[in-house]
């Protein structure tokens, strides 16, 4: 099955952005991420 432009039966009506203080990870050129795993602050270094 495949389908072209003229069979789409959906059109993107809105599109609200959200705005926060916080940055946005999409954005990010490098994420750096810790678990549960790590217990506490003191267990995170690089």
């Amino acid at each position: 099955m495949s389908l072209d432009a003229t069979t789409r039966k959906m059109q993107l009506m809105e599109f609200n952005e959200t705005k926060s203080d916080r940055p946005n990870l999409t954005e990010a050129r490098i994420v750096v991420s810790g678990g549960r795993g790590l217990k506490s602050g003191e267990n995170f270094t690089i």
